[in-house]
């Protein structure tokens, strides 16, 4: 029969062995969630330019019907001046590529200059709103405008499309990209009123019909 004694020394030597994790178990549990981890934050870091491409491409096509819906209610031209340009751009104080949109009509005399601007055919718009990439998608540039009217392509500067009354103009294609090479294309119908997405950037005028 064992003392109390014996018992004690039997169970410091592990002959005894209690429920619960040793200091080598809880390193090696303690690497494997750390590598899972690791290779979870690599996986969501190289989807988030992706799903910010689609993102930034899905809210530019909400806006561009939410301009041809207030030209026809408002009866005036309404409109989206796309910026390519990181600086000098035409509102003051902000920097980046982005768009703004722009609104025409009803009385303007209240509003401070900074918010007005004249359009390319000197129609004075009221700055409605405006999307800086930099600051709500930074992984996101401009890179192409296609007009359907003109069929100029631009990579520079500040193109109009102009959303028209009788919601039949401003047709266009507009090229979105991520500097991994990733390219995600918006194309917007002006007849239908239809805003399609595409992956890549090798959309033409063809693939949607009027």
């Amino acid at each position: 029969m064992k003392t109390s004694g014996q018992k004690a020394r039997q169970d410091f030597r592990g002959g005894g062995r209690r429920d619960g994790f040793t200091f080598l178990e809880l390193i090696i549990v303690i690497a494997v969630l750390g590598l899972m981890f690791t290779m979870g934050t690599i996986r969501l870091s190289s989807s988030i330019p992706k799903y910010s491409l689609r993102t930034a491409a899905k809210e530019l096509g909400t806006n561009i019907e939410q301009m041809r819906l207030a030209a026809i209610n408002r009866g005036a031209v309404c409109g989206i001046r796309y910026h390519f340009d990181e600086q000098e751009i035409s509102r003051p104080n902000s920097t980046g590529q982005g768009y703004s949109l722009l609104v025409s009509g009803g009385d303007q005399s209240e509003l401070r200059n900074d918010s007005l601007l004249q359009g390319r055919q000197g129609i004075d718009f009221m700055v409605l709103d405006r999307m800086i990439f930099e600051n709500s998608y930074p992984a996101v540039d401009l890179i192409s405008v296609e007009m359907r009217g003109t069929g100029q392509s631009y990579s520079d500067g500040e193109p109009d499309v102009y959303l028209s009354p009788t919601g039949t103009t401003g047709s266009h294609i507009v090229v979105l990209g991520t500097q991994d090479g990733r390219r995600f294309t918006l194309a917007y119908n002006a007849l239908t009123g239809a805003v399609d997405f595409f992956e890549g950037d090798r959309v033409s005028f063809e693939d949607f019909e009027d």
